[in-house]
C-alpha cells in the first residue's frame, strides 16, 4: 500500500502541486483506515480485503484524475495514456476479485493487470520526455533571445532594438535574460582614469 500512495505523492508532485496540511490529513486517514483493515484482517478476512482493494482503486484512480486534470493540456499523448491507465487499472483492482468466482476469466485477469501496468509506466515515461523536451525548448528560446547582431555604439557602447531605440547595455541584457549586473573597474581603465590609485 506505502508503494501506491508513493505513487500517487510522486504524481502529485509531478503535476506542480506542493504537499500542504491537507494533504498529510488524507495520508494519515489512509494510513489509519489501511493499518486498521489489516488488524481486522485475522477475523474479518472478506472485509479487510474488499476495504484495502477500495482504498488502492481510491488511490489509482486519484492520481490518474490529478494526471488528467493539472498536466499541462498540451501534453496530451503522456496525460491521456498514463491518467486513463491509471483509473481503469483502479476500477479493475475493484473489480478483480469477482474474476475468481469465474474460472476462465483468471488467466484474462492477470493480463490485464499486466496490460495496465504497461500502459501506466508507458504514459508516464512520456510524460517525463515531454517534461525533458519542453524544458529544453525553453532553454533554446532562452539563448535564441540574445542570438543574432546586435547594433552597439562604438562610443558609448548603448544597443539598438528593434525599434531603434537606444539602451544601456546593462538593461537591455537584463531585460532579455536573468543576468544581473556588479559593477567594478578594469584594470586599464583604472590606470587611464584614475592613475592615483593605481598602485
Amino acid at each position: 500500500m506505502m508503494g501506491f500512495v508513493i505513487m500517487v505523492g510522486g504524481a502529485y508532485r509531478f503535476t506542480g502541486n506542493t504537499f500542504n496540511r491537507r494533504n498529510m490529513y488524507a495520508l494519515s486517514g489512509f494510513a489509519s483506515v489501511w493499518a486498521g483493515a489489516m488488524l481486522l484482517m485475522p477475523h474479518y478476512s472478506f472485509a479487510s480485503f474488499f476495504l484495502i482493494m477500495a482504498l488502492r482503486t481510491v488511490l489509482f484512480v486519484w492520481a490518474g484524475c490529478m494526471i488528467l486534470k493539472f498536466m499541462p493540456p498540451h501534453r496530451t499523448a503522456g496525460r491521456r495514456l498514463a491518467g486513463w491507465s491509471l483509473i481503469a487499472w483502479g476500477v479493475y483492482v475493484l473489480l478483480f476479485p469477482f474474476f475468481f468466482q469465474f474460472p476462465s476469466l483468471i488467466h484474462p485477469g492477470f493480463g490485464f493487470l499486466v496490460g495496465f501496468h504497461v500502459l501506466a509506466a508507458l504514459g508516464f515515461v512520456v510524460l517525463v520526455v515531454d517534461r525533458v523536451r519542453s524544458r529544453a525548448e525553453e532553454s533554446e528560446d532562452h539563448v535564441r533571445r540574445l542570438e543574432g547582431f546586435l547594433p552597439i555604439c562604438s562610443h558609448c557602447k548603448k544597443i539598438r532594438d528593434d525599434h531603434g531605440i537606444w539602451h544601456p547595455i546593462e538593461s537591455y541584457i537584463r531585460d532579455r535574460s536573468d543576468a544581473e549586473f556588479s559593477h567594478g573597474i578594469c584594470s586599464e581603465c583604472l590606470k587611464t582614469h584614475y592613475p592615483e590609485f593605481n598602485s
